[in-house]
């Protein structure tokens, strides 16, 4: 599987159970890497992937259902969307897991890629990313471009 993460300078992750923050022009990349392949997201992530007509996101609700029209952001990027709560377990050879919410550590030996992408700023974060995964593992590209709402996001590509 291949597993992407979002970080900040302090491989932060989530701050009080929340994402750090977001950007439509990394989903846009997320989508674009992704391609045909499947996607694996769990329902903290589904807001990010899924958007309202009218609202713009998808709306979450207190019994965990979204509002909305469910709308892909990109039609043919989404059509393998899978939403599922143990999309690390789930994913098979090839997939790609969003992962922003739960330890991949347990998983390491699944993992034949890890895209991380950087927000290239601090957050308060009392969820990090376990930086020691990254051994075993090389850098085989990276590359700057600019967010909507940062400046620049870094996006890096780690093999085995």
């Amino acid at each position: 599987m291949i597993v992407i993460v979002c970080i900040d300078d302090e491989f932060g992750m989530l701050f009080n159970q929340r994402r750090q923050s977001r950007d439509c022009i990394l989903t846009e990349d997320i989508l674009k890497t992704v391609g045909d392949k499947r996607l694996l997201i769990d329902k903290f992530s589904k807001t990010l992937f899924l958007r309202d007509s009218v609202h713009g996101d998808a709306t979450a609700q207190t019994d965990g259902s979204f509002s909305g029209d469910g709308m892909p952001l990109c039609e043919s990027a989404c059509k393998n969307l899978v939403v599922s709560e143990n999309l690390l377990s789930d994913a098979d050879d090839g997939d790609f897991c969003f992962v922003e919410d739960k330890e991949i550590k347990p998983y390491i030996q699944k993992i034949e890629q890890l895209i991380i992408y950087k927000w290239n700023r601090s957050y308060p974060s009392d969820f990090k990313f376990d930086v020691s995964l990254l051994e075993g593992f090389h850098l085989k590209s990276t590359i700057d471009f600019k967010g909507n709402s940062h400046e620049k996001i870094t996006k890096e590509v780690y093999v085995r």
